[in-house]
């Protein structure tokens, strides 16, 4: 099923009574069927924070390993959809009730069908189902670029787009203004499928950003195609994370179990594109942060340990810098920010 669609849950009245039980005898009336349908709405906005996202596409954005963040909310919404029956049911009789289920922007749809009757002692009998809502055109494997690179290089990432309408589909325009990449839209299969890829230019300035690419379509159901394009561009010397965030620390519960400063130590790794010989030393204005840092075999990267010194926490917020400094000529000095509260 499809977003735009409409389609209807068919089933027999009778059939159903007798899932409930063995009943020989006539049914006044059916007094009503009411479809609940639940569904689950994920926005495209929430592409970039989602946890599995993040996994399959991590090293398009980092060749080190991320921590997961948490799913994004979903909105769920409760729609009930009601269907009078006045008509009697016989003994071995069947009377056919249809409910619509309308396909919005949903990905998931859980529906079920609960059926009542006038008759009192007949209690009322209820159907669920699962379904999936799937766009008219479909982006592979998300409707979302995810794309890193360093200054002065270029880097490139594919999406394929599926037509799964029965009318064929042509893209007519591949409209966008960015000065950070170029588009090129290819047919694999005309009507059906094609591949949108998208190239990095080497002269795009450092830092993130996030657009929308609009793909204007011959589809009646879907004639505007929106793609997020997400893309980093770094400095040859930089780190990751960008900024290390502390969260809230409860000095009680670390001095009442110290080995909680496990929990909440980070790790700071700084990146030289193409060295060989890195060299760095990492000091901070914080004095409740413990600082260590070890240099990798390979020569282009350093691993800082930033941990907290339990006895040195006082109330309140903090605020400050990791500075780094390094043999670099062209970035010989970086700063961190760090942020966190203890109470």
């Amino acid at each position: 099923m499809t977003v735009g669609e409409q389609k209807f849950l068919h089933f027999h009245a009778a059939q159903l009574l007798a899932l409930k039980n063995k009943n020989t005898r006539a049914i006044d009336h059916l007094d009503q069927a009411v479809c609940h349908e639940k569904t689950r709405e994920l926005s495209s906005a929430s592409w970039p924070q989602h946890s599995r996202l993040r996994r399959n596409l991590s090293k398009a954005w980092h060749p080190q390993p991320q921590s997961e963040s948490p799913t994004p909310s979903t909105n769920e919404i409760l729609r009930y959809q009601r269907v009078s029956i006045n008509s009697p049911l016989r003994p071995d009789s069947r009377q056919n009730v249809s409910l619509p289920i309308h396909s919005r922007v949903c990905i998931l749809f859980c529906p079920s069908i609960e059926v009542s009757f006038k008759n009192k002692d007949l209690t009322p009998v209820r159907l669920e189902f699962t379904g999936k809502i799937t766009p008219v055109i479909e982006v592979r494997p998300v409707p979302a670029f995810f794309i890193a690179t360093t200054r002065g290089r270029t880097n490139s990432a594919s999406l394929e787009i599926v037509n799964k309408d029965v009318e064929p589909l042509q893209i007519t325009e591949v409209p966008h203004s960015s000065s950070r990449y170029e588009l090129k839209l290819v047919t694999i299969e005309q009507g059906r499928r094609y591949r949108l890829d998208l190239v990095m230019r080497s002269d795009a300035k450092p830092g993130r950003q996030t657009e929308d690419i609009t793909l204007l379509t011959s589809s009646k159901k879907q004639p505007r195609l929106v793609i997020q394009a997400n893309t980093l561009v770094r400095e040859r010397v930089y780190t990751f994370p960008e900024g290390i965030d502390l969260g809230l620390i409860k000095r009680s519960e670390l001095k009442s179990n110290p080995g909680l400063t496990n929990l909440i130590k980070q790790t700071l790794m700084v990146y030289q594109e193409g060295g060989k010989n890195f060299e760095l030393n990492a000091l901070t204005d914080l004095d409740a942060l413990n600082l260590g840092s070890q240099r990798s075999s390979l020569g282009d990267r350093y691993e800082i340990q930033v941990q907290v010194a339990v006895n040195r926490l006082a109330p309140g917020p903090i605020n400050g810098f990791i500075r780094i400094k390094t043999n670099d000529p062209d970035f010989p000095e970086l700063n961190v920010p760090v942020k966190g509260s203890v109470e």
